[in-house]
């Protein structure tokens, strides 16, 4: 079974990382420079949950042809070009490759399915703190590691408990859920509701900790999840949601998302995941009539700076 993953960089090198060291028919799609350190030096990954290694992928290239047909992609990169990653895995497709994205975002298959060649796909969720040093290298610096994927039907397929049986012996635990709409609905009530709420005041954990009044705007965008889940037919628990607020009161003040990271280093928030995190709420809330206030503000203050570019 050849299996690909698609991008390397915190979630996608550490995947590819943890599958090349324990599973030989490893491929990566790594483009420029990560691509010339992975083919000189090898794919570095430093984890506190796998310990550190360098690894060496079966093959490492950003040619489709030169990589083949794969029975298995696993979609790592960020969620802002997912067209253009379509096109460029859509010549290692056949009707049975499994393509299972690990982005941030709500029932991406939704979108995967528009661009892509007729194959399964779909939905998956990563739960992990890791990120990029540099090309070629990862750090994973807390223990958490968790990969949920289904079908968006709750139907089974079984060459995904072949699949969730690989990444377990790379160390990754894996479970072949069943509600994996809902789990996707749970993943973006944390990255997507922290990104809001960052976006929204524009400043780091202890920033919005400091604004008098923060805990209603906490709660306000968690809620704006649940109703707007709620109207596509998801009820995500209200005991995860008050841990998640819970959280927030509590974790390092220096906390920040991915996404408020790249629009503090300046990225065009065009290339970032504000869209698709932010916009994409937005949106599906004015689809069935559920006001977000606070996620459209925090979409606005960068949305607009991104159209006067």
């Amino acid at each position: 079974m050849n299996v690909l993953i698609f991008g390397v960089g915190g979630v996608g090198g550490f995947v590819g990382a943890a599958l090349a060291r324990s599973y030989k028919d490893t491929y990566l799609y790594a483009r420029n420079e990560a691509k010339r350190v992975i083919q000189t030096k090898g794919l570095r990954l430093d984890s506190k949950k796998l310990g550190n290694m360098v690894v060496h992928p079966k093959l490492v290239s950003d040619d489709a042809h030169e990589l083949g047909k794969m029975d298995v992609i696993i979609v790592a990169c960020k969620g802002n070009r997912l067209e253009e990653v379509c096109h460029s895995i859509a010549p290692m497709i056949t009707p049975s490759t499994v393509v299972i994205p690990l982005l941030n975002g709500v029932v991406l298959s939704d979108v995967l399915e528009k661009w892509l060649p007729p194959c399964i796909v779909a939905d998956g969720t990563i739960r992990i703190f890791s990120h990029i040093v540099s090309p070629g290298h990862i750090i994973q610096e807390a223990g958490l590691c968790d990969i949920y994927f289904g079908m968006k039907d709750g139907r089974t397929v079984p060459i995904f408990y072949d699949i969730a049986r690989i990444l377990q012996e790379a160390g990754i635990r894996t479970t072949v859920v069943d509600d994996i709409v809902l789990q996707s609905w749970k993943k973006f009530a944390i990255t997507g509701t922290m990104g809001a709420i960052f976006c929204y005041y524009k400043g780091d954990t202890a920033f919005v900790r400091s604004q008098v009044g923060y805990e209603t705007v906490v709660e306000k965008a968690h809620q704006e999840v649940v109703d707007v889940a709620k109207a596509y037919g998801v009820t995500i628990p209200p005991e995860f949601i008050a841990t998640l607020i819970q959280t927030f009161h509590t974790m390092p003040g220096t906390t920040i998302t991915s996404l408020y990271r790249d629009l503090l280093d300046g990225k065009d928030p065009r290339d970032t995941e504000l869209d698709i995190l932010l916009g994409d709420l937005v949106r599906k809330g004015k689809n069935v009539g559920v006001d977000t206030p606070i996620f459209e503000k925090a979409y606005n203050n960068y949305r607009h700076q991104s159209l006067k570019k």
